[in-house]
């Protein structure tokens, strides 16, 4: 099965969480044996491992001119590996990698979702001719045109229908149970024939249809790659400069470089690197269960 890049991603952040947390359990087991300068390196190692690409993260948002708490995440990182604090070090970057494994398992959902929806558009309708009817390309259908939909079958124009028929509208409307349509009623692309094969004329191209329309949503935010700024990349807006000033003046007051230290650790919003993606990865799950599809984690954020 052929892997889509929000699957490679997800694996790529596993592999960096695995890495962190056996490197952190591997020092905390040499500290436990009675040797402090092995678990000291082994964990320092976790620092680095995860220093390398939070570095690249952080030049990307950077370049796109945005600052949040991965900022500081990294500023505390480069900071407990300078002062020889390891194990703090360590259990930030299990925290980072932590967050971002939640966050690739929710773009990796919403790329899941939206490759359903976009699989289940019509390609193909069955043309109405005087022997029966002909299957062509979705895309040659003109209004006017009468097309035959059968048993099961999304309708794949806006039309008319000529006799009536039940349908399946859930896709579109959300409504659980069959909707019976008079002759006369418009139907739209999108929606299922609950019945017998029924005739459809139709009133719309399929590019004009009301499921391409929601096709081309998803194909947009598929697309898309800048994301909306997370709640608590706004607030780390002024919260990082603020801890930056106060790990300035515990170290002008004390002279000593590790109170600093102590103040961007603390600052550090290990909770909101993981309450974010948690909650985005849970309510993601829940609108896909209830039938709702979320363009992507930042859209649900933003709601």
């Amino acid at each position: 099965m052929q892997r889509t890049p929000a699957d490679r991603t997800r694996l790529r952040e596993a592999g960096l969480l695995a890495v962190v947390v056996l490197l952190v359990a591997a020092g905390g087991i040499a500290w436990w044996a009675g040797t402090p300068k092995a678990a000291d390196v082994v964990w320092a190692a976790a620092d680095v491992v995860t220093l390398v690409p939070a570095v690249v993260w952080v030049a990307a948002d950077l370049r796109a001119r945005r600052w949040g708490a991965d900022l500081l995440a990294v500023l505390a990182l480069v900071a407990t590996v300078a002062v020889g604090e390891y194990l703090a070090g360590a259990i930030v970057a299990a925290m980072v990698a932590t967050g971002r494994l939640l966050e690739a398992g929710a773009q990796r959902r919403a790329s899941r979702n939206l490759t359903a929806l976009l699989d289940r558009a019509p390609r193909v309708a069955h043309l109405r001719t005087a022997t029966g009817h002909e299957t062509v390309p979705v895309d040659t259908v003109v209004p006017g045109d009468l097309i035959v939909v059968l048993p099961g079958e999304v309708v794949p124009v806006d039309g008319v229908l000529p006799g009536g028929g039940t349908f399946d509208e859930s896709a579109l409307t959300g409504e659980p149970l069959p909707v019976s349509r008079p002759a006369g009623d418009t139907v739209h692309s999108g929606v299922v024939n609950g019945g017998a094969a029924v005739d459809v004329r139709a009133s719309a191209a399929a590019a004009d249809s009301a499921y391409a329309g929601v096709v081309r949503l998803a194909e947009q935010a598929a697309a898309r790659t800048a994301r909306v700024a997370r709640i608590a990349d706004r607030v780390a807006v002024w919260f990082l400069p603020a801890s930056l000033l106060i790990a300035a003046l515990a170290w002008l007051l004390t002279g000593k470089a590790d109170r600093a230290v102590a103040v961007l650790v603390t600052a550090t919003p290990c909770p909101l690197l993981l309450a974010v993606p948690i909650a985005v990865t849970g309510g993601m799950s829940r609108a896909s269960k209830a039938g709702v599809v979320v363009k992507d984690g930042a859209a649900l954020e933003a709601l």
